[in-house]
């Protein structure tokens, strides 16, 4: 254990940095080990790697180093008690806030912007939980020679899925959540205020701002867009759909959602030459001028 490094026994490390700030201890890079994705994914790279190759030699040498990261899993990633791999830095000075694959400070909100407490227990983690235990079943049936421990595995991941799909999921709005907070409530990602005249069956122009600000008067980014800009769109049978910064040519952001009165939700692509390139869910409020 080791709280400036934010060090678990079984824990895979995040990054290895060179130079004198970690040398002398101004950063905790030398290993730091504060990712919550690392340790799961690792078990998923065995699996994946010995499938390609057929290599089963490094599965049976990386035996105890997976085991190990399974324990993490279970017994010290589930920071709240709930079966659910969550994450909260214990180096509060210079490690990370965010140890999930979004790991910019501020990326983990509620919808009226507002960050979300610790610790908090991404949704694609809880995919990783799932798949890492998937994939050291098989491991551990066919290279390991372990049927108990491969039937355990099986069983939690069976388990997990289905506390995952009833907890995370948000009827209402019929998508899962980007998380659970440290009190078990559900974030979803995300919010914009958008000004323009509304009319059905119409095509019209207007702007667009997130509406939370961080520090400097830094704005949180729909896709690769920050702060504001101006938008086109079209509203036909209930369907909104909406482009930010028409005029980039090569950095679209396109919205296709819902109406229901002042709200709407749906998905939303980032596209360029080369096709899509991100996508994601998105609740945003109306304000009709």
């Amino acid at each position: 254990m080791d709280d400036f490094r934010d060090e678990d026994p079984g824990r895979i490390l995040h990054e290895m940095r060179y130079g004198e700030l970690p040398a002398f201890e101004e950063r905790p890079h030398s290993p730091y080990y504060g990712s919550a994705d690392a340790t799961p994914l690792f078990v998923v790279l065995l699996d994946e790697y010995e499938r390609w190759t057929g290599d089963r030699r490094i599965v049976r040498e990386l035996e105890y180093e997976a085991r190990a990261a399974l324990n993490w899993i279970d017994e010290y990633a589930d920071l709240m008690g709930n079966g659910y791999i969550s994450y909260q830095r214990r180096n509060v000075k210079t490690g990370l806030e965010n140890q999930c694959w979004k790991d910019s400070w501020d990326s983990i909100s509620y919808r009226d912007g507002r960050l979300a407490g610790f610790p908090r227990a991404t949704c694609e983690l809880q995919g990783y939980a799932y798949d890492a235990k998937m994939r050291a079943a098989r491991l551990a049936r066919e290279v390991w020679k372990d049927p108990e421990f491969a039937s355990q595995l099986e069983k939690q991941a069976a388990d997990l899925k289905r506390r995952f799909n009833r907890d995370f999921w948000i009827a209402e709005r019929e998508y899962f959540a980007l998380a659970l907070d440290s009190d078990g409530n559900t974030l979803t990602d995300g919010l914009l205020t958008m000004p323009f005249p509304l009319k059905a069956e119409a095509n019209f122009m207007g702007s667009w701002q997130a509406k939370y600000a961080g520090p400097d008067g830094q704005r949180d980014k729909i896709g690769p867009q920050v702060n504001g800009g101006k938008l086109s769109g079209e509203l036909v049978d209930g369907q909104l759909r909406l482009q930010l910064n028409p005029n980039m040519n090569d950095n679209n952001v396109t919205f296709v959602g819902t109406v229901d009165g002042d709200h709407i939700s749906g998905t939303w692509h980032y596209s360029t030459f080369a096709g899509e390139t991100n996508k994601g869910t998105f609740e945003a409020l109306l304000s009709k001028q």
